[in-house]
């Protein structure tokens, strides 16, 4: 990939740092609410996220495996993108994280063409946009294949799930019915309705999966020990607490009679 020139000013920028500096620039401070980290490893569908929360506040995923294959310069893109839905949320209360409508786009324009000073602004510019091009990063992750065995249809996916009504966009399951063409399974179901069957993974991923489920099962002999150690402790404890009450008890009789 080729390095842009203002890649090199800072190639490991602090998010936190860019948050805040964005946050007084080009949100007037509001979103104070809002706390932005990095992603775990699992998150390989989407760039970034922006989680809601029920007490008013929101949350700023970015995706780790993705955009450390990407230029600093995407990073902030991501970021400002999801910085407007955090700033429609907390300031015009717009839960939908799928709303690029007018007042995102307006954001999103506003942002992309500012004359404001901006030491943070990459030498081409912002170039904030609706849906990310990631697909080849997206794609490096997606190790798990199934494969319709009567139309031929290939899914791919990043964890070891098959293709079933939980993939519903709508999360109608398997008795609701969903006519969006953007549902991959129910318009499956609706023109072929065959099965899957997985056609690819990994090399040797069966075997680190059987390794894991042994290693779970089997219990080291040094943590018996540990554990017969730690059993005859707490009997000790409680035979040690129990004579002490009696003597106690001994002592108080004693003193009544």
């Amino acid at each position: 990939m080729e390095v842009r020139h203002g890649d090199l000013l800072d190639p490991h920028p602090d998010i936190t740092a860019l948050f805040c500096y964005y946050n007084a620039l080009y949100f007037q401070g509001k979103l104070g609410a809002c706390s932005v980290q990095w992603s775990s490893k699992r998150m390989t569908l989407c760039a970034g996220i922006c989680k809601y929360s029920f007490c008013g506040g929101c949350e700023i995923r970015l995706s780790e495996p993705l955009l450390k294959y990407r230029s600093v310069s995407d990073l902030k893109n991501t970021l400002l993108h999801e910085m407007i839905h955090a700033f429609l949320f907390l300031d015009n209360g717009n839960k939908d994280h799928d709303d690029h409508g007018q007042y995102f786009l307006a954001k999103m324009k506003e942002i992309n063409v500012s004359s404001l000073q901006d030491f943070e602004r990459p030498v081409e510019g912002y170039n904030i946009t609706v849906y990310h091009n990631f697909k080849d990063e997206v794609n490096n992750y997606r190790v798990h294949h199934w494969t319709c065995q009567s139309c031929g249809n290939l899914v791919k996916r990043a964890m070891n799930r098959a293709p079933s009504p939980a993939d519903c966009t709508f999360k109608a399951g398997s008795t609701g019915t969903c006519s969006h063409p953007r549902c991959l399974w129910h318009t499956h179901e609706t023109t072929c309705g065959g099965s899957y069957l997985k056609t690819a993974e990994p090399p040797g991923y069966k075997d680190k999966r059987k390794k894991r489920k042994e290693e779970g099962r089997k219990i080291p002999q040094n943590c018996w020990k540990s554990l017969w150690d730690a059993i005859e402790e707490l009997e000790h404890q409680r035979l040690s607490q129990r004579s002490k009450r009696l003597k106690e008890h001994k002592r108080y009789r004693f003193n009544c009679g």
